[in-house]
């Protein structure tokens, strides 16, 4: 009897270490029962004119490009009148 116990047992749990791990680690983009959320807010609050001023802003990079959600960005995505963007590696 005990020894029957210990393979139901066994099998229940490589059973959940299947699953788990098919939760974890998936090739697609969205995994069907996880999600993660994140948010980024930037604010710079100077109390004189910045000039020719350098920030590092990190960013979430998927195959090698800067992403949001499944979509990539490029430096025209942020760009803005009076302002350079250029991504570093």
């Amino acid at each position: 009897m005990g020894y029957s116990k210990r393979v139901i047992t066994l099998i229940i749990c490589s059973l959940l270490v299947t699953f788990g791990t098919g939760c974890l680690i998936s090739t697609s983009d969205y995994p069907k029962f996880l999600t993660s959320k994140s948010e980024y807010i930037l604010e710079i609050h100077a109390n004189a004119p910045l000039n020719n001023a350098t920030f590092y802003i990190p960013l979430p990079v998927k195959d090698d490009m800067p992403s949001v959600g499944s979509r990539p960005l490029s430096s025209d995505d942020l760009q803005q009148e009076g302002y350079t963007v250029s991504f570093t590696k």
